[in-house]
């Protein structure tokens, strides 16, 4: 079984992150992982975004969030990342105030991959074998 917290860091470390579990865990124990293929995901990480979704302000807590630098990258939308290393920490959505962690963050072994949205964006270069529900939005 996953701890009641897993523990994460941006590339320098300095950035660190720690979010409680219990409201993110699916039955297996892990944690269900998304994957976005829009074109705003693709251009900040050079592909796809892996991310942890719908994470409140009282799921985690953040040290040294002075580093994080925030851009704003639609409407509703803003993605942080470490000032010092450059590290992609997450995308907050302004409306609601929940926030997709990068799952890159924390150990792998707490998560499973399960759906993939803006799949119509997807180029034809690249596939994932993984089993998953893939949604399109236009």
């Amino acid at each position: 079984m996953l701890a009641a917290y897993i523990d994460g860091t941006c590339l320098c470390s300095q950035v660190k992150i720690r979010l409680r579990t219990e409201k993110l865990l699916l039955e297996s124990g892990q944690i269900e992982v998304k994957l976005c293929h829009c074109d705003v995901c693709r251009k900040i990480n050079a592909g796809p975004s892996f991310y942890i979704t719908e994470i409140a302000d009282s799921q985690f807590t953040m040290t040294n969030s002075e580093l994080v630098h925030y851009f704003k990258t639609s409407e509703n939308g803003q993605r942080g990342f470490c000032s010092h290393c450059g590290t992609y920490l997450f995308f907050r959505d302004l409306s609601t105030r929940v926030y997709e962690f990068n799952p890159e963050l924390f150990q792998r072994e707490y998560f499973k991959f399960t759906e993939e949205i803006w799949c119509l964006s997807k180029p034809d270069y690249y596939n994932f074998a993984d089993e998953t529900l893939k949604t399109d939005y236009e």
